[in-house]
């Protein structure tokens, strides 16, 4: 089976309010029906492969703010929801480095301190380890050269990055020069690491940017989408992915390619439709379901 592209999102288009979906591509513009996990949640989920399965990360819908994790090794049939032990007053978002599984998140305080925390096995969960870095909307993070990198959004709504070589220590913010309304996000392609992100400006356009080394970055590309909430981006084989929900009241969940981050395709449905951001992953599992 050749790597393809997958998203998580929250619907209410069944009994469930809020429920945790995820949707799979099994064909160019041709997706898989939405498959319940059996979790609800009050924000967007974060979706990333770690040890041969698929896994969610959520915000429980409840008063508490806690977040949960479930796996799945075929992407229809779905762990019961394992408690992390941490916290946050927005979305997280998950990345797999160094045979752990890593979450990162805004503490569930007004610090508002990036915070991440990893699993060996996605059931024991270590205590928050602190970024030293404080955001107003959800961290992104990624690998980059053999190093985890997290984005954020600081105070004056411009895009910062940051990197640790072992989830540990981490270094000082890198100014990427661009402003964003809502959380970024990012992924490695073509040897770069690209950050997307809703401009902030009425627009709500999509731009794009791209560092050679995660410090120095590119100016910003317009891909000529829009949308009302924040972005994800995967890379899935020669092509980069934007998933977004549309710029109006519908909750689409749309799709845009490209196959070298500046000239773009148009949006395409999925036939998603969601009430919070989408997290969009590579799928290279084999028992994951094509139709």
């Amino acid at each position: 089976m050749s790597d393809r592209l997958a998203f998580a999102f929250t619907s209410n288009q069944d009994s469930s309010q809020d429920a945790v979906l995820a949707s799979y591509q099994f064909g160019n513009n041709e997706w898989t029906q939405s498959w319940y996990t059996g979790q609800t949640s009050k924000f967007g989920p974060a979706i990333a492969v770690f040890d041969n399965k698929l896994w969610v990360a959520f915000v429980v819908s409840n008063g508490s703010n806690d977040i949960f994790v479930c796996s799945s090794s075929d992407g229809t049939h779905w762990s019961p929801a394992v408690v992390t032990g941490q916290s946050s007053q927005f979305p997280p978002t998950l990345a797999a480095f160094n045979n752990k599984l890593w979450l990162a998140y805004v503490a569930n305080n007004s610090s508002n301190a990036v915070l991440v925390s990893s699993s060996p096995d996605g059931s024991s969960w270590s205590g928050s380890i602190d970024t030293n870095q404080s955001s107003l909307c959800t961290p992104s993070i990624a690998v980059f050269n053999n190093s985890l990198r997290i984005a954020f959004i600081a105070h004056d709504k411009e895009i910062l990055t940051a990197s640790s070589k072992e989830g540990l220590g981490w270094s000082t913010a890198s100014h990427s020069g661009q402003t964003s309304k809502c959380a970024p996000t990012l992924a490695v392609f073509n040897g770069n690491l690209w950050v997307a992100f809703v401009a902030s400006n009425p627009g709500n356009g999509i731009l794009i940017c791209s560092s050679s080394d995660g410090r120095a970055w590119s100016g910003a590309t317009d891909t000529g989408q829009t949308s009302i909430w924040a972005p994800s981006l995967a890379a899935v084989d020669s092509t980069l992915w934007l998933a977004f929900v549309a710029d109006n009241s519908s909750g689409e969940v749309l799709v845009s390619s490209s196959s070298n981050g500046t000239h773009w395709s148009g949006s395409a449905l999925t036939g998603a439709q969601s009430t919070n951001a989408p997290s969009a992953t590579l799928l290279n599992l084999s028992g994951v379901v094509t139709a």
